[in-house]
């Protein structure tokens, strides 16, 4: 089975202020990686931008998501 592996630099300038999606975390992640030399078996995939519609379906799905809480 083959893992791939989707990064770029531009991910730690992502601040999310006090959510767990921090740059040192994925500074550490990535680390571990390399250290164990897990990361020479992933398939590097680059991102590649959202397009709008993407970008607009997600939004949507994530408000249904917010809006249908399970009754049991």
């Amino acid at each position: 089975m083959s893992v791939g592996l989707i990064y770029h630099p531009i991910y730690l300038e992502h601040d999310t202020g006090l959510h767990c999606e921090v740059a040192s975390r994925l500074i550490t992640t990535m680390s571990h990686l390399k250290k164990v030399a897990t990361i020479d078996k992933l398939i590097p995939i680059k991102p590649q931008a959202a397009t709008l519609e993407q970008d607009v379906l997600n939004l949507a799905v994530a408000r249904m998501d917010d809006l249908y809480q399970p009754t049991c």
